[in-house]
């Protein structure tokens, strides 16, 4: 990151460093979830999407439409939201599955 910590102050390639150093702190069991909402000039047509690396090496993508009217804040917060669903879910499979508990750390 730059002297104050900004992402507009880092080159993409420090970033890209840093991403990947903190991905690898985590082990291969945890699932490594990637979230964005956005919405067009931050009050309309607003959307969401999710990409799940899960430690099987299967993936899982969701994306949706947050509304018309919506700030970029909503659009974000539907992301993690989404997230938590599909996390929830695959912790019920696996329950069902393997009768343990929750097979994923994320």
């Amino acid at each position: 990151m730059g002297p104050m910590g900004r992402k507009d102050e880092t080159s993409p390639i420090a970033m890209r460093a840093l991403s990947l150093e903190n991905i690898a702190r985590f082990g291969r069991e945890s699932a490594i979830a990637y979230t964005d909402g956005s919405s067009t000039r931050g009050t309309g047509n607003g959307g969401y999407g999710i990409y799940f690396l899960w430690p099987d090496g299967s993936t899982t993508r969701k994306c949706g439409p947050v509304g018309e009217w919506t700030c970029s804040y909503e659009c974000e917060l539907m992301a993690v939201t989404e997230c938590l669903q599909v996390v929830i879910e695959k912790q019920r499979e696996g329950r069902r599955a393997t009768r343990r508990g929750y097979p994923y750390r994320l």
